[in-house]
């Protein structure tokens, strides 16, 4: 009998320091591994973002183009494509957004981006790619032809993100109309074949 009591308090004796939860060490332990996980998958997080950035720009922009070409055939006149800042040299690279791509009437004189914004037919607005570096090869506009939906001239778009080795071009081919986007290094960049 007395076995049966010294095991009873035995029982209830070690019930009484049982832990609900974990302690400060295993915290401590867990926190560390899940930093050191988190400080791994960063680096291509933001690449992951880079690239959808770079992405959504040259979208944006092959489809802005193709709009211009349907357009101009569509109503059957000539219709400018034309960059505009309100300062700066439109052919150096920007990244504060302050920059629009309006496809404007042939007759338009818009050379400010609130005159662009109530003159224009379709419009890209730059605040919403702010921080992506941009500019273009034209030094005034594109027109594109009435009866091929063509530019007069080959129109380039160029921008990038952090890194000018990972430049990605939009191109608007003069003679065949054709839109196309690419990277401008070697090896290609953000899933961008290269340009050769």
């Amino acid at each position: 009998m007395a076995r049966e009591k010294d095991s009873y308090l035995h029982s209830i004796h070690c019930s009484e320091f049982r832990f609900n939860g974990f302690t400060l060490l295993e915290l401590m332990i867990t926190l560390s591994i899940l930093s050191v996980l988190l400080m791994t998958a960063a680096p291509s997080f933001t690449q992951l973002l880079e690239k959808n950035k770079v992405k959504n720009i040259s979208a944006d922009i092959e489809g802005f183009l193709l709009q211009a070409k349907s357009e101009s055939v569509m109503r059957n006149e000539p219709l400018k494509v034309k960059y505009i800042r309100d300062s700066g040299d439109i052919t150096e690279y920007h990244n504060d957004g302050q920059w629009v791509l309006a496809l404007l009437p042939a007759s338009s004189v818009a050379s400010t981006i609130s005159n662009a914004k109530s003159d224009a037919i379709q419009i890209i607005l730059g605040n919403k790619y702010k921080g992506i570096n941009f500019k273009v090869s034209m030094s005034s506009y594109l027109t594109m032809d009435a009866s091929r939906g063509t530019p007069n001239t080959t129109g380039q778009f160029y921008f990038y993100i952090t890194d000018s080795s990972k430049e990605v071009q939009v191109i608007l081919n003069r003679l065949t109309g054709r839109i196309r986007s690419c990277s401008v290094a070697s090896g290609g960049a953000y899933e961008f074949k290269p340009c050769s």
